[in-house]
């Protein structure tokens, strides 16, 4: 499988270290990052336990309640009894999931490091039995004394409170696990527990506490073992850059996750999407070492949260890339901006969970989001959602003009659609606009209404799209002044990412807001996401920076840059 283009990996990544950090809801304008994060590990240890085939981890090596105190140290004094309010509600979700007390279970004794990891995308190696995936959490133990006890008393509590705990010798370690009813369905969740000389691990499931066992009584068998992320760490260099957190993917499973999680998880069985007898099967995947994993380190500065993989490269100062196409937008976008649309397009139909891509269908309708579309723009491109006034959003693609191959491809086009709209031409402070309409017959037909479905026109050096003709005109008369270049948090955002990329993403959080609405992401990613503090987190994002190379089939770079408020 070729490596084409990893963001919406990242991204979800990203969003799921954030659930785990129990924190990270302030922008940090008022304390020093590298103070607060003094003494976390350099590294997650978690990947010397983890077996190779796991697909997915994520790790926080900072204590949860330094980065609260952050937190609340960024947050102006109104703020903080709100902060303060969704710590809180982080914790109880921690005790809804896991039966856990965080302040009384776990934090006198926790070390520098908590992580969650898939295992197992099918704990039986059997998806067409539906996948039963296997999930740990990890505990790092700074007193191994201390920790057995506080443990021991949390299922002494659970015997006292009448449930029935069951128990296992595996390899010289115990395993405790309990059965517990979940929700107004009643459904049973698996909650198993062992103890090693570094972790606390808990688990949804026997068979994974097993396969972590045989990992560490196994002689290279786990992930760090891997030559791939071993030459991973060092391009990394030290903790000093405010790093509180690493999250690591075999991308061989992607297509395996995409397939069966992001697009058939709602779906009776006899409407599969992909039909079992074709999934691929689990036993072939992440069996042995591959250059198809992706590390990537999540550091904190004070102008937001930063995740860089292994081969991104961070400038301190990097000028704004394509600077004079999105010198065309207008300062309130929310866009996507490259070079080569259909090449940035084919890299996403292989990528893009279902449910964006139908998202980003509709956006754009009626053109569809297909390379073949767009193969005509081939220079500098963005692709920019405008918030409108009935709280919805309105969308302009402005794409660098060949005059004569633009032209002849802009036609076929307006031929291609001809039997679906009314298509003439109208002018706009003497500019030529070509508009698709729908007409449609009012009361006995002797009067016709329509509306504007698509406007688009072309200058000598430019081709616009819109489905606004508001839109389309405010942006032909647009001064720089009033341009996304121009705006203060567009300039800081980019200036955040690696430079000489392919394609760049600048996010306003309204456009995350909506994509929460209408993208079902919550019920596809569940367990993972489903009953988590997300929600709470999600509302305090203020910007996202996205910077990506997909010109290269093999060559991952890609960062992300979040800012908080």
């Amino acid at each position: 499988m070729k490596i084409k283009s990893v963001l919406t990996v990242i991204i979800a990544l990203g969003a799921l270290l954030l659930v785990l950090s129990l924190t990270a809801v302030g922008k940090v304008s008022g304390a020093i990052p590298r103070d607060v994060l003094a003494g976390s590990q350099s590294q997650p240890q978690i990947a010397q336990i983890l077996p190779k085939r796991s697909p997915i981890f994520w790790s926080l090596l900072v204590k949860p309640q330094r980065l609260g105190l952050l937190a609340k140290l960024a947050a102006k004094p109104r703020d903080r009894a709100e902060v303060s309010e969704e710590l809180h509600k982080l914790k109880q979700q921690l005790s809804q999931n896991w039966l856990l007390d965080y302040g009384r279970d776990v934090q006198p004794w926790l070390d520098q490091e908590v992580s969650l990891a898939v295992t197992s995308i099918d704990l039986d190696d059997q998806p067409s039995n539906g996948l039963q995936t296997g999930y740990l959490l990890a505990f790092a133990i700074q007193d191994g004394e201390l920790a057995k006890s506080k443990i021991n008393r949390f299922w002494q509590k659970l015997v006292v409170d009448g449930k029935s705990v069951e128990f296992e010798q595996y390899r010289g370690l115990p395993i405790l696990s309990v059965e517990i009813a979940k929700g107004r369905s009643h459904a049973v969740q698996t909650i198993a527990q062992t103890i090693t000389d570094k972790f606390v691990l808990f688990a949804n499931d026997r068979r994974v506490l097993q396969q972590v066992i045989d990992t560490i009584n196994s002689s290279q068998s786990a992930i760090a073992d891997l030559a791939s992320y071993q030459d991973s760490l060092p391009k990394f260099g030290d903790r000093r850059d405010g790093r509180f957190g690493f999250a690591y993917a075999n991308l061989e499973f992607g297509d395996l996750i995409k397939s069966q999680i992001f697009e058939d998880t709602a779906l009776p069985r006899s409407q599969k999407l992909i039909p079992d007898a074709m999934a691929p099967s689990v036993k072939d995947l992440g069996a042995g070492d591959s250059s198809q994993n992706v590390l990537i380190s999540f550091n904190l500065d004070k102008s937001g949260i930063r995740l860089k993989t292994a081969s991104a490269s961070l400038s301190q100062s990097v000028p704004i890339p394509f600077k004079d196409i999105v010198n065309k937008l207008p300062a309130e976008s929310s866009v996507v901006f490259g070079r080569n649309l259909p090449q940035t397009l084919q890299s996403s139909e292989k990528t893009l969970p279902s449910a964006l891509k139908k998202y980003l269908t509709k956006t754009l309708s009626p053109i569809p989001l297909d390379s073949r579309v767009w193969s005509w723009v081939k220079g500098d491109y963005a692709i920019a959602s405008i918030p409108n006034s009935s709280n919805s959003a309105d969308w302009l693609l402005v794409g660098e003009a060949e005059k004569a191959s633009t032209k002849a491809a802009v036609a076929e086009l307006d031929n291609l659609f001809r039997s679906k709209f009314t298509i003439g031409e109208i002018r706009l402070k003497q500019q030529p606009v070509t508009i698709w309409t729908n007409l449609s017959a009012i009361a006995d037909d002797r009067l016709v209404s329509g509306n504007i479905a698509i406007a688009h026109t072309q200058t000598p050096e430019y081709i616009y799209f819109s489905n606004s003709l508001p839109v389309l005109e405010s942006t032909l008369s647009l001064k720089p002044s009033k341009a996304i270049a121009s705006s203060k948090d567009f300039r800081n955002t980019i200036s955040q990412l690696a430079k000489g990329q392919s394609t760049y993403a600048y996010l306003h959080k309204e456009i995350w807001q909506q994509w929460q609405q209408e993208i079902p992401l919550t019920s596809s990613l569940s367990p993972i996401i489903e009953s988590s503090p997300l929600p709470l987190i999600s509302k305090h994002l203020n910007l996202i920076g996205i910077a990506g190379d997909n010109t290269l089939p093999d060559l991952l770079n890609a960062e992300i840059f979040l800012q908080l408020n």
